[in-house]
């Protein structure tokens, strides 16, 4: 028996595996997959950024299809049967980071898909929303929130977790389909445990229950989490997590999504026994959690909430008092913050010749454009803002 990373995948389905990999526009492939493995192709191609009509018709036609509600804040909402012995709330997001709207041909072949639209492929987070419909079909109970602009800044979660605090409530747990990988199951992001250990064991062995003769599934506890929608809702709900979905090189152009691990997750999804999980964490709990260990000792001025320490990759540091108030005054020049070694150098060359890659992160993280120019009024003089 041997895991995903290491399994000889067929072609595509009903073929051996050839040494040379077949890949197909996905319009040909209509005949030789599933349709569920065909449907998620055609998802793939729908390019999204933000209020696009491309988005838009996305939406209509993949998830207002399930008899979604939208709310005030034009997120989507499924509820599927009797939540009391599982309540659970699943999310997703329904935009992606291409840079144009409409449609992109998807590649598949040697159990992938790709693009060839020289942006992102979108798997993140299309295929979250896949096996969201995919769960919603199979009548396995629970909520399902489809989210708006989570790239952007999160901006959808937000409006829930500011203005519909008992709602949420009503869930023990929220478990997110953004993430890349095989194996994880997010216990900390952004540096803070926002799920127990022994939730997240619990929620990885109910998947790894499922298995075949030819693989098995590898899913344990993972503290690397930087950002998801879920995140924001670590004050009201207890254990908040994001499920690694098989996909990789988010945001890039070598996207990629391996089709035959989350065709197989989608039906462990819907065979999990989902009473076996354990709940733990409270609510509003806070633990911090040290990436790495840091070369640098840097106070942070962002803001943080009821942590007593916080370190992202070794280089951000953050200070707070019992009663959640940052230690550091908002309003002190970056400049001084320079001059007493409080920033890192080599961090800002960095930023400056990687810029892309830096906005990427600060985006994971939950930050858009407005809150990099709240943090520049709130530091730097106004004028140069």
């Amino acid at each position: 028996m041997s895991t995903f990373e290491n399994w000889n995948k067929p072609i595509l389905a009903g073929k051996k595996a050839k040494k040379e990999p077949i890949r197909r526009n996905y319009l040909d492939c209509k005949d030789l997959v599933e349709p569920e493995v065909y449907e998620l192709l055609v998802m793939l191609s729908y390019k999204r950024p933000k209020n696009s009509e491309s988005e838009l018709d996305f939406i209509s036609n993949y998830i207002l299809s399930l008899g979604a509600q939208t709310d005030q804040f034009n997120n989507y909402i499924v509820e599927v049967g009797d939540i009391s012995n599982n309540p659970i709330l699943f999310s997703s997001h329904t935009d992606t980071v291409h840079r144009t709207p409409g449609r992109q041909t998807v590649m598949y072949g040697d159990g992938y898909a790709t693009s060839t639209s020289g942006e992102c492929l979108g798997a993140d987070c299309t295929s979250g929303v896949w096996l969201m419909r995919q769960m919603i079909l199979a009548n396995i109970p629970g909520v399902y929130i489809f989210h708006r602009e989570e790239e952007s800044g999160a901006h959808g979660s937000k409006s829930v977790a500011a203005h519909r605090a008992g709602w949420l409530r009503r869930f023990r747990a929220t478990i997110a389909f953004d993430r890349r990988g095989y194996s994880d199951v997010i216990s900390h992001q952004m540096g803070r445990r926002m799920a127990s250990e022994k939730f997240c064991q619990s929620l990885g062995g109910i998947l790894n229950a499922a298995h075949s003769n030819h693989w098995t599934f590898d899913y344990v506890p993972c503290p690397n989490g930087t950002f998801t929608d879920t995140a924001n809702y670590e004050e009201e709900i207890g254990e908040c997590t994001n499920l690694s979905i098989g996909y990789f090189n988010q945001h890039c152009p070598d996207e990629r999504q391996d089709v035959y691990f989350i065709t197989i997750l989608k039906d462990a999804l819907i065979q999990a026994d989902w009473s076996k999980l354990v709940f733990e964490k409270a609510p509003n709990i806070f633990e911090s959690y040290n990436h790495y260990t840091p070369k640098y000792q840097t106070k942070s001025i962002l803001p943080q909430k009821n942590v007593v320490s916080y370190n992202y990759g070794g280089h951000i540091h953050g200070f707070l008092d019992e009663g959640g108030e940052n230690i550091e005054k908002r309003n002190e020049n970056s400049l001084i913050l320079y001059n007493q070694g409080w920033l890192d150098e080599r961090m800002i060359e960095f930023i400056r010749d990687r810029p892309y890659i830096t906005a990427t992160m600060l985006i994971e993280l939950g930050y858009d454009l407005e809150d990099l120019r709240k943090y520049a009024r709130d530091t730097l003089n106004p004028k140069n803002v």
